[in-house]
Order: C-alpha cells, then sequence, then structure tokens
C-alpha cells in the first residue's frame, strides 16, 4: 500500500465519529489495560517471588486446554451459523493450539523429573504455540476481519494515497450475518481492488500460509521431544528470545486491528479479540524473561495466556446472545413486513375490484344510452345527457387513479401562487348547488373579501369539491355551510365544511383519510372509491397545513382544513421539488 510511513490514527480516523471512536477503544481497551499489565509485567521481573512446580504448570495448560477447546467449539459453531470466514479461522486456530497444549502439558507432567528435557521442551513447546496462534490472528485480521466503511469521498480525501482511495470509493456497505454494515467489493470491480491484505487476498497463499504454519507448530512440538533449538535459553535479561517472534506478531495482530478500522464493528466478539490481543503481548514481554520453568514470569505468563482464552470466551458468549436477540429482531421485522405485504396486496386486490366496479358503472349508461339514441329508441338530448354526466364521472374516476399513483411516487405538481380564497370557496360551492334540491347552500366568510393565500388554486378547488360534494351527496335536507376563519398573527386559515347529512360512521372515521376506505349505505358507497380524501389530505399536507373530521353535535359531518397564509422559501422549495 502507497504511504506506509502514514499514521494509522491519521488513516483510520477520516471523520469526527471515527475519530472520536478510535479514542474510546485505545483509552478502554488498550490504555487502561495496559496500567495494571506493566504494573504485573515489573513484579514479574522478580523471578523468584513466585517459583511454582509442574503440578501448577499442568493445572494452568490443563485450563488453557480446556478454554481453547471451548473458544474453537464457540468460534466453529458461529462460523456455521453466520457463515464467518474470521471466526472459522479462530476455531481452527484455537483447535490446533488446543491439541498444542494438550502435548504440552501432558508431557512436560509426565517428565516432571527430567530437568533438563523441561528446560528446553517447555520453551520449544510453548514457541511453536504461541507462533502458531499469532500468527493466524495477523492473518485472520488481515484477512477477514472486515470493518464498516468510513463514510468519505475522493473530495474530502485528497491527501489519500491512491490504493486508499479506491478502497473508499469502490467498497459499498452491505450488511453482514450480525446485521452490521461491512465492506464488500463489487464483483466486477475486485479484481483491480486489492484489500488491505496484500498478498493475503489470494485464497490460495492465505491457506497456504495457515498450513505452512500448522506444519510448522506441529514439527517442532515434534522435534522438542528429542532436539534443543540453540539458544533457547540465555543468560540475559532476555532470557528467552524465542519468545519475540510470537510477540512481534501478537504486536502487529494488534495494529492491524486498529489499522483496519476493526474496532467500528459493533459485536463483543471483536472487542474480545482486541482484550485477548493485549493479554498475550504481555503474556509474550513476561515470558520473555522467564529463566528458569516454573519461575515467577513462566507462571504470570500462562496466567494471562488462561486469562487471554478466556476473554474470548466471554466474547463469544455475549456475542451468542446478541446474535440471538438480532436474529430475533430480524423475524420480528421479516413478519411485520410480511404482513404489510398482505395488507397491501389486500388493497391492491379491493382497489382492483373497487376501480373495476367503478370503471364499469359509468360505462354501462354510456353504452345503454349510446346503442337507444342511434336505435331512436329515446330522446337524443336526454341520452347526451347521461352520456355527458357518465363521461364526467369516469374522468373524475381516471384522474384520481392518477393523483393517486402521483401522490405515492412523489410527483404531484403544485403551483404556488396567490389565490383568492373567498372565490375559491364559491366556485367550489357552486359546482355542487345545482345538484342540490331540500338543500340550502351556506358560505359564511369571516375574511376580507380581496384575501389572498400562498396555494395552489387548482389542488385547492380539488380539495374543496371533493368534500362539498361528498356533504352533497349525502344531505338530502338541511344545509351545506362553508365557513372561514383567518389568524394573521398565526399565519393561518381555517375552512369549515358542515352539513346535515348521517354523519360519518364510527368505523370509518378513524382511517377516514385512508385510500379505498368505502362504506355502503343501501345501494351506494359512503365515499365512492375512497380515493378523494386520500387525495385531499396529501394536497393539505404538501401545503404544510392540515385536515380533520368529526361528527357534529347534532349530527351530520364536519371537516375542518387549516391552511398556511404565506409560505416560507422552504416550503416553496419543498412543493415546488413535488
Amino acid at each position: 500500500m502507497a504511504n506506509t510511513t502514514k499514521s494509522f490514527i491519521s488513516d483510520g480516523a477520516t471523520s469526527k465519529e471515527d475519530q472520536a471512536s478510535l479514542l474510546t477503544t485505545l483509552v478502554k481497551y488498550t490504555i487502561v489495560p495496559s496500567i495494571p499489565l506493566v504494573a504485573i509485567a515489573i513484579v514479574s521481573a522478580n523471578l523468584n517471588l513466585w517459583v511454582g512446580n509442574d503440578t501448577h504448570h499442568f493445572y494452568f495448560e490443563l485450563f488453557a486446554v480446556v478454554f481453547a477447546a471451548i473458544v474453537a467449539i464457540y468460534g466453529l459453531l458461529r462460523a456455521y451459523q453466520t457463515k464467518d470466514r474470521f471466526s472459522l479461522l479462530i476455531g481452527l486456530a484455537y483447535l490446533t493450539s488446543a491439541v498444542i497444549d494438550a502435548l504440552h502439558a501432558s508431557l512436560s507432567y509426565n517428565a516432571a523429573n527430567e530437568t533438563l528435557f523441561l528446560g528446553y521442551f517447555i520453551p520449544q513447546t510453548w514457541f511453536a504455540g504461541r507462533t502458531f496462534i499469532s500468527s493466524v490472528m495477523v492473518i485472520a485480521i488481515l484477512k477477514y476481519a472486515v470493518p464498516p466503511p468510513v463514510k468519505t469521498t475522493l473530495a474530502s480525501s485528497s491527501s489519500m494515497p491512491l490504493a486508499d482511495k479506491e478502497d473508499v470509493v469502490l467498497h459499498e456497505e452491505k450488511p453482514d450475518h450480525y446485521g452490521y454494515a461491512t465492506n464488500v467489493v463489487p464483483s466486477q470491480q475486485s479484481s483491480s481492488v486489492a484489500r488491505r491484505g496484500g498478498l493475503l487476498d489470494k485464497p490460495l497463499v492465505s491457506l497456504s500460509i495457515i498450513i505452512l504454519t500448522i506444519v510448522i507448530a506441529t514439527f517442532l512440538t515434534v522435534v522438542s521431544f528429542f532436539t534443543v533449538l540453540p539458544s533457547i535459553v540465555i543468560n540475559f535479561p532476555i532470557h528467552r528470545p524465542y519468545e519475540l517472534p510470537p510477540l512481534i506478531l501478537f504486536s502487529l495482530a494488534l495494529f492491524f486491528f486498529y489499522k483496519k478500522r476493526v474496532y467500528r464493528i459493533n459485536d463483543v466478539f471483536y472487542k474480545g479479540i482486541l482484550a485477548s490481543l493485549m493479554l498475550d503481548v504481555y503474556s509474550q514481554i513476561i515470558m520473555s524473561y522467564s529463566a528458569n520453568p516454573f519461575d515467577t514470569a513462566h507462571n504470570v505468563s500462562h496466567i494471562l495466556k488462561d486469562a487471554s482464552y478466556f476473554t474470548n470466551i466471554i466474547s463469544l458468549a455475549l456475542s451468542s446472545i446478541q446474535y440471538n436477540k438480532i436474529v430475533k429482531q430480524n423475524e420480528q421485522l421479516i413478519r411485520a413486513s410480511y404482513e404489510r405485504l398482505k395488507a397491501a396486496d389486500k388493497i391492491k386486490d379491493d382497489f382492483i375490484n373497487i376501480a373495476a366496479h367503478e370503471l364499469r358503472t359509468p360505462l354501462q349508461p354510456i353504452i345503454s344510452y349510446s346503442d337507444l339514441a342511434l336505435n331512436g329508441v329515446t330522446d337524443k338530448e336526454e341520452a347526451l345527457k347521461v352520456i355527458d354526466r357518465q363521461a364526467k364521472r369516469l374522468q373524475k374516476l381516471s384522474s384520481d387513479i392518477l393523483d393517486v399513483s402521483r401522490i405515492e411516487s412523489g410527483n404531484l405538481s403544485y403551483v404556488i401562487e396567490k389565490v383568492r380564497i373567498n372565490e375559491v370557496i364559491q366556485e367550489a360551492a357552486n359546482s355542487q348547488r345545482l345538484g342540490l334540491q331540500d338543500v340550502e347552500m351556506q358560505t359564511r366568510f369571516a375574511t376580507a373579501p380581496n384575501m389572498t393565500i400562498e396555494a395552489d388554486r387548482g389542488r385547492i378547488m380539488q380539495v374543496l369539491t371533493n368534500i362539498i360534494s361528498n356533504a352533497a351527496k349525502f344531505t338530502k335536507q338541511g344545509f351545506i355551510r362553508i365557513e372561514t376563519r383567518s389568524f394573521a398573527e398565526l399565519n393561518r386559515l381555517d375552512i369549515i365544511i358542515s352539513d346535515t347529512g348521517p354523519g360519518i360512521p364510527a368505523e370509518i372515521l378513524p382511517n377516514l383519510f385512508g385510500k379505498f376506505v368505502t362504506k355502503s349505505t343501501g345501494t351506494e358507497n359512503y365515499y365512492g372509491t375512497g380515493l378523494g380524501l386520500f387525495i385531499s389530505k396529501a394536497i393539505v399536507s404538501a401545503h404544510n397545513g392540515r385536515i380533520s373530521a368529526h361528527n357534529g353535535e347534532a349530527g351530520g359531518a364536519v371537516f375542518e382544513i387549516s391552511l398556511p397564509i404565506t409560505q416560507d422559501e422552504k416550503m416553496k422549495n419543498r412543493i415546488a421539488e413535488l
């Protein structure tokens, strides 16, 4: 990767949020734990402070075997459930480590009286096991620990090396098996984008390195039975120089954990990996100055190794609980989505049935009266009136269906202008007056004759016509009253439309402004297709207004519309976008 000298902090923190996350993780999982671990390392320098024996060592390793086996089982089960390769690699690594620790414990215990043998066998098998587990950690983090993407763009990262820019731009966000966002490379571009692992991106290379590591660890374990490696223990402050390679590998794993921003993965398991790496690093530091089997540094290092394994057990257990909660939440979301789809499907079917019926209703008299007029059976003028009336009904239904489609797609257009609201109300009332017989159409304006509001004239007319026509349809006697009130200090105009009809049925009222809400009264649909009020609410809401309905105290329906007198610039822009 270009610019390898760049600080991993600056490379990983491309946003304030990421910087905060990095700082929090560093303090919580690295700096704070280092304080007691440094103190333990200093105390462990006194090699005679705690001198154990072969029995203590056996139990240390026995715990290690049990803990490693548990981690292996957890990791492999997790990998099976989530198809997570990182967990698979960790599971296999700890399974191999458990085998090495078991050989280490059993053979050293059986050779308890052979001081010379133990002097080289214990350090060599420890070195083999720790080298193996540290190597696998580096590979797992480099290759399979994929963090969520950092929100950044090429424009905001001009100083970023080209390789890093490609990594940011070409990775897309995709939920992993735990429901968290992770990076994936689009298939058409994956050949040209190298992840941060370099050669490790090639599966064959990764597999070869892992196999080679297992072979080397196994070879060193077997060789330790009869061969002494050169300078396995030396008379120097660092008595066991062979502990340095695994120490470097554990430190690299820790470095790449931050470098790749793995700390951003919202999973307890990865926090456990981070904590275990800290314990492993100090375990290796302390073991490097162990001069003899069972001295203080030797014993403390074994305890830290056991603590590292146990930390992974706890994190895997908590992660499993976390995973099960997420699975249940996802199942609930899926069930809820399924129910919504079923409801939507039912609404669609209902709409098709209603629309088919409503379309067929005006078509039938149009066809019938056309035939009668052509055959001279009925008066042509009367036939034309019926055809005209039904054609207009068909036109309105078609317009409503188109408006609903535009509303749901966000494409219903509005033209904001200064509208004389009294004129619009009077025009809407007059359009319905002709069909009334024993019903009086009343208009009561408490607003100035020339008062204007900023609105779409045609759409406001559509809302008023929808509501007044419903009132006219079901009010057989009495009145339909339209009143206005203005509140200049509140920038609000209220329009109240009331009637003396049967009112709105209680079962309809809660969902009155939904789509396809209808109610049959005798042979008539209460609100036709149920689209008019849905459209009306959408139009009023787009004007930053409110519409509501209730039944009056003396009976009849009451609709209240509140509209702003003037639209602010933000609202004008929003309406313009619609």
